[in-house]
């Protein structure tokens, strides 16, 4: 049985269950502004008007081909995929041909219906295989028309293709958030309240100042920064701090208290089941009442790559580098934190080492190196310790 709000039951069969669960899925995407047609049809009869090609595909004086992905990798193979979804499209012999770029940050690369351009959910390939489709033979279509491309391309079915960038991976020439090197640049580490934005009671900034190598120890919201020549010295110089922060009240068993409370809210729906009430038969066996209670703590993301960030002023313009599945939120937050307009952040997306949804809110780490690189009149790159990123997750909801 399906208890709704009211309280009144609800008979439901196993296909309702099944049925059920996958409106659970189609939740997740209704939450990224998928539309409603998502229920029941795929991205090809999805209504979708065209991009402008040039947008996503364009092609040098040497005749390759450039894509320019919307969504960000993070280990999903999504670069991977797309590019093959291309150049399927433009008759190429394999998706290597392709030169794959991450998208900047503009409008046109919104999530469909989000107004955000982001990468979650796991429907990169629901929201862009056919725009990037329709890109792709539109850019066909051009050169067929045009010499000396007079002879139509025609697309044709590709091999499977292994992860584009595996072989970087495995040789550790990936670039990611935590490799960015700029000019001049300082290195921060940041010893962080543990439990808000509170200032340390305590801490001593002689002590990590006499660190060799140390050039500045800074207050910021919530913590003590420590600027110096590599990121080992400034990770010394953060634990030469030992700050002490305020005494503050914390329930004794937190998950007890989250639950207890969930546990109350009327937003909580039961699936029952009872015995239904027609005579058993060889395609209706008698059913058993069956009662289960299923619970998860809430949980640290743990991505393989911690939180990091690169930020450098150049005249009134922050350019931040890092990996994020959500660069208008990141340039939102910024923007907010430093005075200035949203346009004046510039994001350089980076390949992410894994993410879960870890980087699509929370950029506590692109702040903090904005504001630091602005104090210090040069490039900072900003690393979170493993601790740090567990301890100040945006924990994933039980």
């Amino acid at each position: 049985m399906s208890s709704s709000r009211s309280g009144s039951p609800q008979r439901l069969s196993r296909r309702e269950l099944l049925q059920l669960g996958a409106v659970g899925a189609v939740i997740g995407y209704r939450a990224l502004g998928t539309p409603a047609t998502a229920q029941t049809q795929g991205p090809s009869q999805a209504s979708v008007p065209a991009p402008p090609p040039s947008a996503f595909i364009t092609r040098a004086a040497d005749g390759r081909y450039t894509l320019i992905l919307p969504t960000v990798e993070m280990g999903q193979g999504i670069a991977t995929v797309l590019a093959a979804v291309v150049a399927e499209e433009l008759g190429l012999a394999h998706p290597d041909e392709l030169i794959v770029q991450a998208a900047p940050r503009a409008a046109v690369y919104r999530t469909r219906g989000a107004g955000a351009q982001t990468t979650a959910a796991s429907a990169s390939m629901y929201h862009w295989y056919l725009p990037l489709r329709q890109a792709a033979r539109a850019v066909r279509a051009a050169q067929a028309a045009s010499p000396p491309y007079s002879t139509p391309l025609r697309p044709q079915s590709i091999a499977p293709a292994g992860n584009r960038h595996a072989a970087q991976i495995a040789e550790g020439s990936h670039g990611y958030g935590v490799d960015v090197v700029r000019e001049g640049m300082l290195h921060a580490a940041v010893a962080m309240d543990p439990r808000g934005t509170r200032e340390p009671s305590v801490a001593n900034t002689d002590a990590a100042r006499a660190v060799s190598g140390v050039v500045d120890v800074v207050a910021i919201p919530g913590g003590i920064a420590v600027l110096a020549r590599s990121h080992w010295i400034a990770q010394r110089g953060a634990a030469a701090l030992q700050p002490e922060w305020p005494q503050q009240v914390v329930p004794p068993d937190v998950h007890a208290t989250l639950f207890a409370a969930l546990e109350a809210s009327p937003g909580v729906a039961a699936i029952e089941r009872k015995p239904a009430t027609e005579a058993p038969t060889l395609d209706r066996p008698r059913l058993r009442t069956l009662s289960a209670r299923y619970a998860v703590p809430y949980l640290a993301h743990a991505a393989l790559e911690p939180l990091a960030c690169t930020a450098e002023w150049q005249a009134a313009r922050c350019h931040v580098w890092l990996g994020t599945q959500s660069p208008d939120l990141v340039a939102r937050d910024v923007a907010a934190a430093m005075g200035i307009e949203a346009d004046d952040v510039e994001i350089h997306n980076l390949p992410l080492g894994g993410s879960f949804g870890r980087r699509v809110i929370g950029n506590d780490v692109a702040v903090q190196a904005a504001r630091l690189a602005r104090h210090a009149g040069k490039p900072v790159k900003l690393i979170w310790s493993r601790e740090q990123d567990l301890h100040h997750d945006r924990f994933r909801p039980a």
